[in-house]
């Protein structure tokens, strides 16, 4: 009976689980865009800091009939990016990325949750793609190395080791490309959380010795 009691009151212990927010330390948001068409180009660059955020940074070339332009946005807890290349008979190429890096201390259960989409609209005679890469480093050691490029929702669990310096980074681009004619876009958008999961017993576990106590009392 007892075994059974202690059972149960661990599996209510292990369900009372809840998720607190990373505390950064520090941030560093980026953006950088590029545009090529017909024999000009075009490219910008910005960061928070020391820019104010929303980080919204464009590049954007055209040439008669040849257009190519990248895109990109760096928002708290958000990035976005966009591509696009045109041309009748020639190369054009369009590329944008946006990049979160942010630094914390602690150790424990690291929840980390992302929803990225990408939309890919791309000739037979062109190309265009979306990449998502996140990384998490801990005392210099990796514990995650990934790159996504189908949407969706991605959750990992990683545990990082207590009392450690720890950089978590994200990285997402959009490409697109033309050779010998044709039209190429992409975009892709990722929003982004990473949370301490934390286990915290119960009020009424917390309780329990001291009901135990008072029951034991009025039996003697």
């Amino acid at each position: 009976m007892k075994t059974r009691t202690l059972i149960t009151l661990l599996a209510c212990y292990a369900l009372n689980a809840h998720a607190l927010p990373i505390v950064f330390s520090g941030t560093q948001f980026e953006t950088s865009t590029a545009a090529i068409a017909g024999g000009q180009a075009d490219a910008e660059f910005d960061s928070s800091p020391p820019s104010a955020l929303p980080l919204v940074t464009s590049a954007t070339v055209v040439v008669a009939s040849d257009f190519a332009s990248g895109n990109a946005i760096a928002a708290s807890g958000l990035l976005a990016t966009s591509a696009e290349a045109s041309s009748v008979a020639g190369l054009a190429s369009g590329v944008g990325t946006a990049e979160f890096v942010g630094t914390f201390t602690g150790g424990g259960l690291l929840g980390i949750a992302l929803n990225f989409n990408t939309q890919i609209f791309t000739d037979s005679t062109g190309f265009s793609a979306a990449t998502l890469f996140l990384q998490l480093i801990s005392n210099n050691v990796p514990l995650l190395n990934e790159i996504v490029s189908a949407s969706g929702l991605v959750s990992r669990t990683v545990n990082v080791p207590f009392g450690t310096n720890n950089t978590f980074d994200l990285l997402l681009s959009s490409e697109a490309s033309i050779t010998v004619g044709g039209n190429a876009s992409n975009f892709a958008l990722v929003s982004f959380q990473l949370a301490n999961n934390v286990r915290e017993p119960p009020i009424w576990l917390l309780t329990l010795p001291g009901l135990l106590f008072l029951v034991r009392l009025r039996r003697n």
